[in-house]
């Protein structure tokens, strides 16, 4: 079960992962450049530059009716909350 849950996090949200490897590449530059050259501005640009990819992401998401949920990922429905 674990290792099908982890196949199916990558294979049904491969933005996200893209996402995530651009933060930390994004990071790397952007403190590289700021070593070597002294150009602190690179990383706000960079998480300007990813802020943007992620809104557009979002609203084609939206637009596209992609939304993922516990059916279409193949993970069962959370429980109830309890009643009191």
């Amino acid at each position: 079960m674990k290792d099908n849950l982890f196949v199916s996090f990558f294979k049904h949200r491969p933005r996200q992962t893209l996402t995530c490897g651009l933060l930390s590449v994004a990071l790397l530059i952007g403190l590289g450049l700021n070593y070597l050259y002294g150009l602190w501005q690179a990383d706000p640009i960079f998480g300007l530059l990813i802020a943007l990819f992620l809104v557009r992401e979002g609203h084609r998401t939206v637009k596209e009716e992609k939304l993922c949920t516990c059916a279409s990922c193949g993970l069962p429905p959370p429980a109830a909350p309890p009643r009191h």
